[in-house]
């Protein structure tokens, strides 16, 4: 392509935001928020590590990166109802698809051996059948 453009020009700035928690370095030397996500049932400070990887990445760039948390809230009237929402979603998950993503997971070495997927690997694993 030759002469391209882009108009009309933005009138504000225009944020950007990594998509993934392994690639602190990246986000926080090119964007300005990062999706961050924890693990477990009713923890919500469990991005906490996660969160000060970025932290600790941004410093190193001298820059200031926001985490944009990732939750699933099940509400309903009651706490008994929300926990019979939550379980009947557990009991509709793809087990294949799960057993098929944690394959494919293993077949990047250089990502098996984040802490977070491992994590994530743990939590599929945990819904699965054996």
């Amino acid at each position: 392509m030759e002469d391209c453009r882009l108009l009309p020009l933005p009138s504000s700035d225009i944020k950007l935001i990594a998509a993934g928690q392994v690639r602190n370095a990246f986000a926080a030397k090119y964007c300005d928020y990062n999706f961050t996500s924890g693990a477990g049932l009713n923890q919500p400070t469990a991005f906490k590590e996660a969160n000060s990887r970025l932290v600790e990445a941004s410093k190193i760039e001298g820059r200031n990166v926001g985490a944009l948390l990732l939750f699933t809230i099940i509400a309903d009237e009651m706490d008994d109802a929300a926990h019979a929402k939550f379980e009947q979603y557990n009991h509709g998950t793809d087990v294949e698809t799960l057993a098929w993503m944690k394959n494919q997971s293993g077949k990047t070495k250089r990502l098996t051996n984040s802490p977070l997927l491992r994590e994530w690997l743990t939590r599929c694993q945990s819904v699965m059948p054996t």
